[in-house]
């Protein structure tokens, strides 16, 4: 029973992830108390103490919440505490239940793969049928609409979706048919048409930085040169192919082109690109006000906003779009340190590396901190926590399979 709620709990997040915030932590409390509900808990804490990713996953919270100590504006730091929440939660839900097979990894892989195809298809239809409207909208800044409003997350599932999908078939997966393998092709295929469709350079980033990346893995480690030469074929070549063919694609990056002259010329104006370029600039600014510890991520707005008002009182403050640069900023460099020393612990740990799903998946994390401050939002911290720790967990099944062979 214990087992059948865990699993059902995750398809829930799953679920969640892709349509309703709602759901997304219906599905996390369930993982919680389907782990509360321990049949032996020195077992289950046994396993969880062995396990150091999980320690330092839970480290990213505690970072947060020590910037707090020299926090002047608490206000602006408990919601950050209450959206981190996952990092120390799920690490203690994941490391309590037992470990869940590979097989409904899988499985739960290609139910994400469904639920993104089902959610394309009606962003898709509904781009279509208000082609002109979209067009006009993407030439000033606007975006095509998502489930949940939140184009960026969603880009990275799209992302994520892809890559799971092309694994899956690496790996033979099907679920009951074997005509599935050439539904799961047809599906990326159609995925990865939408992720250049809907044109966000969030998710663009990942997919090719995956991509690049995971060519590099095969050439170097594998020493197979003539995939890996067409990894870098597919990187350089797809880009051109969706300029001539998307007109999304092909306005996106006139949009940003004409974002960078105006930002090159000192003009921001009411443009994304022009305006997170300035909140770079601003972030660096704040951060050297204190390099080795920050202002404190709660007091992070609040020096923003400063600046702004002084010198930008046009516009909007912004924190910095950015979460190396937010690190960096609200906890100084010993933060961001201790930051990105929690966040590689668990590719090599226990030589986690030697997964290619888990290199693309951090790839796709970390390259959206380089655009987003994907850990401060919600659904980017559910994305990270979720799919990292159920990992974690399939591999301690694994290993204590390996073990007891």
């Amino acid at each position: 029973m214990r087992e059948k709620t865990a699993l059902f709990a995750c398809l829930v997040t799953l679920t969640g992830l892709v349509f309703s915030k709602f759901l997304i932590t219906m599905g996390m409390l369930l993982l919680i108390v389907a782990a509360l509900a321990s049949n032996d808990w020195k077992i289950d804490l046994g396993r969880f103490r062995a396990n150091k990713a999980y320690w330092a996953t839970i480290g990213i919270f505690f970072i947060i919440l020590l910037s707090g100590i020299y926090t002047e504006n608490w206000q602006h730091l408990w919601p950050m505490l209450r959206v981190a929440l996952p990092f120390l939660l799920l690490p203690l839900a994941f490391g309590l239940l037992p470990p869940i097979k590979i097989e409904h990894f899988k499985g739960m892989l290609y139910f994400l793969l469904l639920l993104m195809s089902g959610a394309a298809l009606w962003v898709l239809v509904n781009y279509l049928m208000n082609y002109e409207y979209y067009q006009l909208n993407l030439a000033i800044s606007k975006v095509i609409a998502t489930p949940q409003k939140d184009h960026i997350r969603f880009s990275l599932l799209l992302c994520l979706s892809i890559f799971s999908g092309a694994w899956l078939l690496k790996e033979g997966f099907i679920f009951r048919y074997r005509a599935e393998k050439i539904l799961i092709a047809v599906l990326l295929i159609f995925l990865l048409v939408m992720l250049h469709v809907l044109s966000v350079r969030s998710g663009l980033l990942a997919f090719y930085a995956g991509i690049f990346v995971y060519g590099i893995r095969l050439i170097v480690v594998q020493r197979r040169w003539i995939l890996g030469g067409a990894f870098f074929l597919f990187f350089i070549s797809a880009p051109f192919i969706a300029f001539y063919t998307l007109p999304s694609f092909q306005q996106k990056y006139y949009l940003m082109k004409y974002n960078w002259n105006q930002f090159q010329q000192g003009k921001i104006g009411n443009l994304s690109d022009t305006q997170r370029l300035l909140s770079y600039q601003i972030a660096l600014r704040v951060a050297a006000q204190n390099p080795w510890i920050g202002v404190g991520i709660g007091d992070l707005y609040e020096e923003q906003e400063k600046i702004y008002k002084e010198e930008y009182p046009e516009l909007g403050p912004m924190q910095p779009h950015n979460q190396l640069l937010s690190f960096y900023a609200g906890t100084g460099i010993l933060g961001l340190l201790a930051f990105l020393f929690c966040f590689f612990l668990p590719f090599f740990y226990r030589k986690a590396y030697r997964s290619g799903w888990l290199l693309l998946f951090l790839t796709i994390i970390f390259s959206s901190f380089l655009t987003e401050n994907t850990i401060f939002i919600a659904i980017g911290t559910g994305i990270h926590c979720f799919f990292l720790l159920l990992f974690l967990n399939v591999q301690d099944g694994l290993r204590l399979e390996k073990n007891s062979c």
